[in-house]
């Protein structure tokens, strides 16, 4: 591209140079107007075999950066499976409340050994994301954010509690989410739903979705 830009410079300086030629006297007008007609003739096709050149490059470029960038045998890092293998992979037992329909478990790799389960079901006219992942966080305030959602800069973010576990509710107007932590033995729970709900809503669904791990409370 840099000689692309070069040829043009110096397109426009010699036709320049010949216009000022030109300007000096009549009786050369038309040598001078030949020879610009000529100028430009060749500074044109100077420059498409440039710009050709530059798209051959580029091709190659992208050709060669498309061989190097694997399209076969890329990990997905979602992955979905029955909810025992999915409590066997993660650790995380993530059972849905009696009447949930349309269930589905998923395991997603996060890199570095990391893993996050997750259940999508449907459950009194909510569609419900519920997620868990092992932590050795002890205090929610300091837990990641799993939520995988986007509020709006308006959000309300309120403290409260799930099953005596401490809690916060995320909502704005168009979605919410509530988190919570089970500190023995360990996993941090995230539930939300993607459409208006509000915060008694929240944990009322966590509640009829938590089940201790440990086995009743």
């Amino acid at each position: 591209m840099k000689k692309v830009t070069t040829k043009i410079i110096a397109g426009i300086a010699a036709a320049t140079m010949v216009m000022g030629l030109c300007a000096c006297g009549n009786g050369g007008a038309k040598t001078a107007e030949d020879q610009i007609k000529e100028g430009v003739e060749n500074l044109v096709d100077d420059l498409q075999k440039e710009l050709s050149e530059a798209v051959d490059e580029i091709t190659d470029a992208v050709d060669e950066i498309k061989e190097e960038v694997p399209t076969t045998g890329m990990v997905n890092p979602m992955t979905e499976m029955t909810e025992e293998e999915l409590t066997s992979a993660t650790s995380v037992d993530l059972p849905v409340p009696e009447g949930a329909t349309d269930a589905h478990w998923f395991k997603y790799d996060l890199g570095n050994g990391n893993v996050l389960a997750e259940v999508q079901f449907v459950y009194e006219g909510y569609s419900i994301t519920y997620r868990g992942q092992m932590t050795n966080v002890t205090n929610i305030a300091d837990a990641e954010d799993i939520s995988g959602m986007y509020l709006a800069d308006n959000a309300t973010r309120v403290e409260t509690t799930v099953s005596g576990r401490n809690a916060y509710v995320n909502t704005d107007d168009s979605m919410g989410y509530i988190e919570f932590l089970d500190v023995v033995p360990g996993v941090l729970y995230c539930l939300d739903v993607a459409s208006p709900v509000s915060a008694d809503e929240l944990v009322y669904l966590a509640e009829k979705t938590f089940v201790c791990m440990q086995g009743e409370d």
